[in-house]
């Protein structure tokens, strides 16, 4: 068929022999070949006449020849193609044995990891705000907390030491007689009204004057119980330790005299000589009762019975026994009473290897940062672990505010940052006091690991471990972390996550974080009608939160207790 065209195409409209010329309509040709097939064919062909035309211009365009284009057979193509470029269809080795080198296989669908990522539904973009220099606003509020700790632990100890010494200065000034009305204190008669100050009174001018040894020894011992440093007890206390025949009443008259704040150099020498001639029994009592004394750390220097004190006291701890309790005591004493001996800084950096109480650990780390200013590697090693083993919370609590004192300048935090920054972050959910949580939370404001914390915790929160998710949650709680973008994250959590536990840490962080947001209340309203734990825990938040609608916005709190059907169809 194709030979035939081809021959047909390749005819003329106008042939050249003269029987076409002279009308002849029939055309026999013979030995046509066509190129494809290569066989001989002698075929007939019926041409139509050929009608001159006239045209205009010169006489030799009256006729026109047309040759239109060849059309080529089509290419012979093989049975198999060989082509490379051009593999259709492929072999059927293609999809059992594909070659590395060749091409690289289709991704099936449980390989694809990204899947979840790549079909994650965005139900809320926050809008870019401009970066703010400088922390953030919840580690501005941490900050605050770290400057108000400052001041409430200086500005007592600085108020009352200024308020002594304009009192010895107006005593000074009126030479000491008739100076009661510069010393009373000027607290509008708070001090000196109610039962206690009634019963100061009582004991002053009936208990202590009393013949009875037993009712003096007592009367003397409650003066010092009630912490009165009004001039009157100091009067009679001293009273006692001048006149007084039972040795007893001197002793406990010398003890409240102490609690009081009275280190004068007579209350001094009444205790250097029980200390020197009591029992162990007697030793440890004084030792722990000056310890307690107020002003205990500004106690004059320059006094004589005090420098035979610290010599007393320096003798104590060389007691090589680790089981001596006087020997700690004394060195504690020393601490507090800014005295840098070493003896007693060598008792408590030994009481930090030899002994495993907790308590003891406490006291010595305080003294030594704190008072001695020992900072060392050991010192800090300790530290981490009272705050990772100690079994009472106070004791972890003071481990993170040793922290805070060394300061993230210090080198041996610098060298060990790490481990203390997932101490303290592992901390924020990982302990059962709440202070504990929160002194966790400042610690890592004071040594600069506040917006790492942050970013570690919003990214654990989308992590496909329900028990990290749970912890993260809790630390979004602790470290006050209110924003926009964490809400609409919890409020989402709270709806769509499959772990129920996720979903009650996410109710006690709204309870913690104290969110009166209207699209919490919503979502802990709807809670508090199911049965079971979620329906629980929705009712405690909800009696927190509706306290702090009460004090914010009273309006807002009749709106809250309306039904909910009732605040929609109002809506």
């Amino acid at each position: 068929m194709y030979s035939k065209v081809y021959d047909a195409a390749m005819l003329s409209v106008l042939p050249s022999n003269k029987q076409a010329q002279n009308g002849d309509t029939t055309v026999t040709t013979n030995k046509l070949m066509s190129q494809g097939s290569g066989k001989k064919t002698q075929d007939t062909f019926a041409l139509p006449a050929v009608v001159p035309t006239k045209r205009g211009g010169k006489a030799g365009a009256t006729k026109m020849v047309y040759y239109p284009k060849p059309i080529p057979p089509p290419e012979v193509l093989p049975i198999t193609r060989t082509s490379k470029d051009k593999e259709f269809p492929r072999y059927s080795n293609a999809f059992s044995l594909p070659g590395a080198d060749i091409r690289r296989p289709a991704s099936r669908i449980v390989d694809q990891r990204n899947l979840i990522d790549e079909t994650k539904l965005v139900l809320y973009r926050e809008k870019p705000k401009p970066k703010r220099e400088g922390p953030s606003t919840t580690e501005r509020r941490f900050r605050r907390m770290l400057e108000r700790d400052r001041t409430l632990s200086s500005t007592s100890s600085e108020k009352k030491l200024r308020k002594s010494f304009v009192m010895a200065k107006n005593l000074a000034r009126v030479g000491g007689v008739s100076g009661w009305q510069m010393m009373k204190q000027k607290n509008k008669g708070k001090e000196f009204t109610g039962l206690r100050w009634e019963r100061v009174k009582t004991i002053v001018h009936s208990n202590l004057l009393s013949e009875r040894d037993e009712e003096r020894i007592d009367a003397a011992k409650q003066l010092g119980l009630l912490r009165c440093g009004d001039t009157m007890v100091f009067y009679a206390l001293r009273e006692r330790i001048e006149k007084d025949d039972n040795e007893r009443v001197r002793y406990e008259a010398a003890k409240s005299l102490i609690l009081i704040g009275c280190w004068d150099n007579e209350v001094l020498q009444v205790v250097l000589k029980f200390l020197v001639t009591g029992n162990t029994e007697i030793r440890l009592d004084l030792i722990v009762n000056m310890q307690q004394g107020k002003n205990v750390q500004y106690v004059d220097k320059s006094v004589a019975a005090f420098k035979e004190l610290v010599k007393v006291l320096s003798h104590f701890c060389c007691n090589p026994d680790p089981d001596d309790p006087t020997s700690m005591e004394a060195a504690v004493l020393l601490g507090k009473l800014c005295v840098a001996d070493s003896n007693a800084k060598g008792k408590l950096s030994n009481a930090l290897s030899t002994s495993d109480d907790s308590h003891i650990k406490a006291k010595a780390l305080e003294i030594l940062v704190k008072q001695l200013n020992c900072t060392d590697s050991k010192v800090v090693q300790n530290i981490k672990e009272l705050l990772q083993t100690s079994p009472v919370s106070k004791h972890r609590a003071l481990a993170t505010k040793l922290l805070i004192s060394l300061g993230g300048n210090h080198p041996c935090v610098a060298h060990d940052y790490e481990d203390i920054y997932n101490l303290l972050e592992r901390k924020l959910w990982d302990e059962p006091s709440h202070e504990v949580r929160v002194s966790a939370g400042k610690a890592l404001t004071a040594l600069g690991m506040f917006s790492r914390a942050c970013e570690s915790v919003e990214k654990r929160l989308e992590n496909r471990d329900e028990e990290i998710r749970a912890e993260a949650v809790v630390s979004v709680g602790t470290l006050g972390m209110r924003s926009e973008k964490l809400t609409r994250l919890l409020l989402e959590m709270l709806e769509l996550d499959t772990s129920e536990y996720v979903r009650i840490m996410i109710i006690r962080a709204f309870s913690t974080l104290k969110l009166t947001d209207k699209r919490v209340v919503r979502c802990l309203r709807e809670r508090e009608r199911l049965d079971g734990v979620l329906g629980l825990e929705s009712r405690k938040a909800m009696k927190v939160l509706q306290l702090n609608i009460n004090e914010s916005s009273p309006k807002l709190a009749d709106k809250s207790h309306q039904p909910l059907a009732q605040q929609i169809a109002v809506r």
